[in-house]
């Protein structure tokens, strides 16, 4: 080993060439690198993004922190004085809403009455209208049975006399 001591640290070949065995190579580092975006391909990505001055003129009409702490807003007195509605003036309107509901009930049924009133009545037309076509047409059947009957009146008569000519045919 040399006398002098900064050189007591350095490193012999075989240490180095063992150090860097591990390491990648020009080639493997390339292959490593091609799949990354260029200098111009970034400089394309980023063209259509906005620059700090027109991100600067884009939030300058918004309010600050400060602005909105200082805004408006209502104070909690101010909220415990707004005029809202009471839990009595709630179950008013409830029962006020159950009244007219009753009222429009009462009316549907009355509306409703009406209408099946008027069913009813066309039901009692129509059934009397049914009625004196059933008449009549039992009316004309009536007649044309008639007329039939009236040819065979007779037809016992006849039997009978016919059953007297016939010796031993009475039963």
């Amino acid at each position: 080993m040399p006398e002098n001591p900064d050189m007591a640290h350095l490193a012999t070949r075989d240490e180095l060439q063992l150090a860097i065995a591990p390491l990648a190579t020009r080639d493997e580092l390339q292959l490593a690198i091609a799949p990354l975006a260029t200098r111009d391909e970034l400089q394309l990505a980023i063209a259509p993004l906005a620059t700090r001055d027109e991100l600067q003129l884009a939030i300058a009409p918004l309010a600050t922190r400060d602005e909105l702490r200082l805004a408006t807003l209502a104070t909690r007195d101010e909220l415990r004085l707004a005029t809202l509605a009471t839990r009595d003036e709630i179950r008013l309107a409830r029962d006020e809403i159950r009244v007219l509901e009753h009222r429009i009930d009462a009316k549907f049924d009355v509306w409703l009455g009406a209408i099946l009133a008027k069913i009813d009545e066309r039901d009692v037309r129509m059934y009397a209208e049914l009625a004196r076509h059933t008449h009549a047409i039992e009316e004309g059947l009536t007649g044309r049975v008639a007329v039939v009957d009236e040819k065979y009146a007779d037809l016992p008569a006849r039997v009978t006399a016919l059953e007297d000519a016939v010796p031993g045919s009475r039963r």
